[in-house]
């Protein structure tokens, strides 16, 4: 995973097609088609992933409670091995929570967990659900992917008068004052680049595409490094 970065000023002076990262630059191929191939690296992937997310949901469990008052069901788009879902489902017993990833990704969540695992792209379709919640994964996308992804979010939840929006878990780039977050949130802003071709966004660029996918409003939670973001129909 280290060794993309050699090749980043090389990158940058490229002029790459839509969709191109320094990592397919290095292995000739997407992270995303790479975790598709290689069953371990998706288990890897997804370990990585849950322990880089775990302070956050505990975080967001423990102060936000109640973001998930009156709701009866939740999605967890791009839940990968349903660790998230699983600790929502506990923290808050009468929510019904749905895992929704890739066909090859959801076969990772563990055999009679307290969540419906469902198989499929967020880019053609979302369970519908009072709540759409996608922790990390916005910025894994350039900004057209992730207003297609929003679309499909807003078709998939009620009106915010019937308790409808989505949850995002995502760095807010420039919300917080503390130097150290503000390195950190330029180094994961770089390393989105390197993998994914995604970026972390400022809040005028949250507000933007939020817009552009058709949602009213927004609200802001910092969580630490990251932040909650509720987005309303």
């Amino acid at each position: 995973m280290a060794t993309p970065w050699h090749n980043l000023s090389t990158f940058c002076r490229l002029d790459h097609k839509k969709g191109f990262t320094v990592y397919e630059m290095e292995y000739g191929k997407s992270l995303w088609k790479l975790s598709e191939e290689n069953s371990e690296f998706t288990v890897l992937f997804n370990e990585t992933m849950d322990g880089d997310g775990r302070v956050t949901m505990k975080a967001m469990l423990e102060e936000c409670t109640e973001k998930f008052e009156g709701l009866n069901t939740l999605v967890d788009v791009g839940g990968g091995d349903g660790t998230s879902a699983i600790a929502i489902t506990k923290a808050f017993p009468h929510i019904k929570c749905i895992v929704y990833d890739l066909p090859h990704v959801v076969t990772n969540v563990p055999q009679g967990s307290p969540v419906e695992v469902v198989g499929g792209s967020m880019f053609d379709h979302i369970p519908k659900a009072d709540v759409v919640f996608m922790k990390l994964v916005m910025h894994d996308w350039d900004d057209e992917d992730c207003v297609k992804v929003l679309k499909q979010c807003k078709e998939a939840i009620p009106s915010r008068e019937d308790g409808g929006k989505v949850i995002i878990i995502e760095i807010v780039r420039g919300f917080s004052n503390l130097d150290l977050e503000r390195e950190t949130h330029i180094f994961f802003d770089l390393a989105m680049m390197v993998y994914m071709g995604g970026k972390e966004r400022e809040e005028h660029e949250w507000k933007k595409i939020f817009t552009d996918a058709g949602f009213t409003d927004y609200k802001i939670t910092p969580l630490g490094l990251r932040s909650l973001i509720e987005v309303f129909p």
